[in-house]
């Protein structure tokens, strides 16, 4: 028998941007500590006005998500 468990490692956020920000001040190149991924919500790409929408269009792809399914009776449709 073989049983494993890995870590799950996460980390806060908030706290996380400081140590950024105090890298950055020192001069160093936060990229040798740090992952950095840039990300904008869908949410709140839709409600910008479509002159700043344009300005990011070429830094977004849009695919294809999970697809769902519901099955049901055609009475409950």
């Amino acid at each position: 028998m073989k049983f494993d468990l890995p870590k799950k490692v996460s980390w806060d956020q908030k706290k996380l941007k400081i140590l950024a920000e105090r890298i950055v001040a020192s001069g160093e190149a936060i990229e040798s500590y740090l992952d950095i991924k840039l990300s904008i919500s869908e949410a709140r790409y839709t409600k910008w006005p479509p002159a700043l929408q344009q300005q990011f269009c070429d830094a977004r792809t849009v695919e294809a998500g999970k697809p769902s399914f519901v099955i049901s009776n055609n009475s409950e449709i």
